[in-house]
């Protein structure tokens, strides 16, 4: 039972890094450290990555849990 609290800590941990990262990227716009075409690129990134982290978190805990 411990390690299911060490997951969902982890699982928790990334959602809100992600979140933390769309924050970073707006206020890097909002800033003009970003422009509109690079700021686009950054968030379909942290689209992409949000997107895929569920399916690659889930296939490296499996791989994980094979050699423990």
């Amino acid at each position: 039972q411990g390690q299911a609290y060490k997951i969902e800590g982890l699982m928790g941990l990334v959602l809100a890094m992600t979140k933390l990262r769309y924050l970073i990227a707006q206020m890097a716009a909002a800033g003009n450290m970003l422009d509109e075409e690079m700021f686009s690129v950054v968030i379909w990134a942290l689209l992409w990555a949000t997107v895929f982290a569920p399916f690659i978190f889930r296939w490296v805990l499996n791989k994980y849990i094979k050699v423990r």
